[in-house]
């Protein structure tokens, strides 16, 4: 009797190249979408990926845009998931004593959706402006102080904790921290006044599923403990370590779903249609990194005598195992992909490995997505109702030199800044001591030692001072660095910067000049005029060589309007303006001047047209988002609120010289 051997249906292969692994993904869901459309189940079709990293979330977002139902066999770390993110917080803050900012993130925690979150948002600029601070009852009296409907909730949250105040206070057994921990409110009860998303269903299985997975963990690790009491900080240092490694899975009871899954999930599958992505040179099949301290030869003399290690040929094989796995799990159609360059634009090279097959590979196809009903035209960049526009005119008359630059450098910076009012986020305490306020130190003592007299370094020294004291600046070692660096910088503008015979120094001089049908009003940081009627303007910044060239490139190209404006508004009081300046103050007094007659009257006369035309912009509702200079965009406080796009991938793609689809 012969024992015949099953003969398995050998499926079609089929590869195709995509740009990046956004268009490869997309590539996937066409085809699987197409498969649907011959009659496949969801159920019957899967994707293979090495690990979850880059390709699950991609897969992830592109599947949910397009209703392709999915089932993803990666654990999601608990880490990652909200009830851990509070209790962490939580714990963090009782351990701190309840410092404000600590509080905070534990609100923020707890206040996931609806007005909560709104409220919580704007309960965190509050606190972080009442930084340093702690204690429950202070949190609490901000978050009363809170006029938005979300703060109640807010406010009842902190009320809840006031009996948990004093665990820090005492010990306890393993056993008690982990019920008591176990016991606090990890998922905040939803809105009643939201409607259910579309993920609300998956987010609360998972939300479940880490709940019971924190009250088993705790449990485990206090019978590992020793039973002695011990502080809520010492427990926590010991389980909460083993909370971040632990994984969930949540119950997903779908069965006609696309099968997303990892190498070695796919071990135990056969699908009719597999999709493996990802096949790059390096990545799938990997490639072992060969260590430059424990070689093959060591690793095989350890292994000789008892320690399991592996070779790099060990892992090549492995990898070339899986690869072997992932392309026999299909019995009708095997797709392989893989990408040309990576999220950032560099380039990839196709799996080496591809080559034994000779398969001729496709391009992914572009992949246009049409609305389902009617979309509004997008709406023109500028403001168009009269009574906004009578609004705008109101609020900016007269306009200021500085919304002018802020204009200049784009239209919805000065838009944000100056028309809504935007107010950027409150630093942290350690993060106070900004350029800005430096800066507005060395302005303000050299004001008064211009106005009053004395030495520099003395006026100096109070005005920093009363800085740090008002913005609650807490004592670092930054502070001691900046101070000596506006030490050295006050004795260069001591040494240089005083009054020339026959002339008068003025500061913060207030100046008004009018240029067609607008009015411009500022004040010079200082402005020198001498007795026969000539002046000069000086425009101080806080920079040294290097800001000060990047200042000057500014002024060239019409960016920087301030100083040749000021010096307009001293001719239109019948001074005659013989230059003006743009002074580096950090370190070394520097400046770039202009005083060649000629040049000084075209910079006049171009900063009066381009301040009239951007005031008459301003009137006209224009908000487009046009930066001047995109280096500074990296640095805009409202970025958050920006429309522009930054699309890093597609854009150096394409200077390499590929062919976008």
């Amino acid at each position: 009797m012969t024992r015949l051997t099953a003969c398995r249906r050998q499926p079609s292969v089929e590869l195709f190249h995509a740009v990046h692994p956004e268009r490869e993904c997309e590539e996937i869901a066409l085809r699987l979408l197409q498969a649907r459309r011959g009659g496949l189940a969801w159920r019957e079709m899967g994707v293979i990926v090495r690990a979850a990293g880059a390709y699950a979330p991609v897969l992830e977002r592109v599947f949910a845009r397009l209703g392709i139902p999915s089932r993803f066999y990666f654990g999601t770390p608990l880490a990652a998931t909200a009830p851990y993110r509070f209790l962490r917080d939580w714990v963090l803050a009782a351990i701190s004593g309840w410092e404000l900012r600590q509080t905070m993130a534990a609100l923020r925690s707890s206040a996931r959706e609806g007005e909560a979150e709104t409220a919580a948002a704007l309960l965190e600029r509050l606190v972080m402006e009442a930084l340093p601070g702690e204690g429950l009852g202070r949190m609490a009296a901000i978050a009363t102080a809170l006029a938005h409907p979300g703060a109640e909730r807010l406010a009842r949250a902190l009320a809840d904790w006031e009996p948990h105040a004093s665990w820090t206070a005492g010990q306890a057994p393993p056993a008690e921290w982990a019920r008591r921990l176990a016991a606090l409110p990890l998922a905040p009860p939803p809105d009643p006044a939201l409607a259910p998303g579309p993920g609300a269903v998956r987010i609360a299985r998972t939300d479940a599923a880490a709940i019971r997975l924190i009250s088993s963990a705790l449990q485990a690790c206090a019978r590992l403990m020793d039973e002695a009491p011990l502080t809520l900080e010492a427990f926590w240092a010991q389980a909460g370590p083993s909370l971040a490694s632990a994984t969930v899975r949540p119950p997903d009871g779908r069965r006609d779903a696309v099968h997303v899954m990892d190498v070695y999930e796919a071990r135990q599958w056969e699908l009719a249609a597999v999709f493996v992505c990802g096949l790059n040179e390096g990545q799938f099949p990997g490639r072992p990194r060969t260590s430059a301290l424990l070689g093959d030869g060591l690793r095989l003399r350890l292994r000789q005598q008892g320690f399991p290690l592996l070779l790099d040929a060990d892992r090549e094989m492995e990898e070339d195992f899986l690869f072997r796995v992932a392309t026999t799990r299909a019995t009708r159609s095997l797709t392989l992909s893989c990408s040309l360059h990576d999220a950032g634009g560099a380039p990839l090279l196709p799996s080496f490995i591809l080559d034994e097959l000779g398969l001729s590979p496709a391009s992914a196809r572009p992949l246009l997505i049409q609305p389902a009903r009617p979309v509004a035209p997008a709406r023109r960049a500028n403001l168009q109702a009269p009574e906004i526009l009578d609004a705008i005119r109101a609020a900016h008359r007269p306009f200021r030199p500085t919304w002018i630059e802020d204009y200049l450098q784009c239209p919805f910076r000065f838009f944000a800044r100056w028309t809504l009012r935007l107010r950027e986020n409150p630093a942290p305490p350690e993060q106070r001591l900004t350029p800005a306020l430096i800066g507005g130190v060395m302005h303000q003592a050299i004001h008064q030692w211009h106005s009053q007299g004395g030495r520099l370094a003395a006026i100096l020294a109070r005005c920093w001072r009363k800085a740090l004291a008002e913005h609650r600046v807490p004592p670092t070692w930054r502070n001691e660095i900046n101070w000596l660096l506006l030490e050295r910088s006050a004795r260069f503008y001591e040494a240089k910067g005083g009054a020339e015979p026959g002339w008068s120094v003025s500061t913060e001089l207030e100046l008004t000049v009018q240029s067609g049908d607008f009015q411009f009003k500022g004040r010079a940081d200082r402005v020198d005029r001498h007795q026969d009627g000539r002046a000069r303007v000086l425009e101080f910044k806080f920079v040294g060589s290097t800001g000060l060239k990047k200042r000057k490139d500014r002024l060239e190209s019409g960016l920087l309007i301030q100083a040749p404006l000021y010096a307009l508004a001293l001719e239109q009081s019948r001074f005659t303006p013989v230059g003006y300046s743009i002074v580096a103050l950090r370190g070394d007094t520097q400046a770039v001047s202009i005083d060649h007659p000629d040049e000084v009257r075209a910079g006049m006369d171009r900063a009066a047209v381009l301040a009239a035309n951007a005031a008459f912009q301003i009137t006209q509702g224009d908000i487009r988002v046009m930066p001047a200079d995109e280096e500074l965009c990296r640095h805009c406080p409202f970025q958050d609120a920006c429309r522009k796009r930054q699309d890093s991938a597609t854009p150096e793609i394409a200077a390499r010289g590929v062919d976008l689809p």
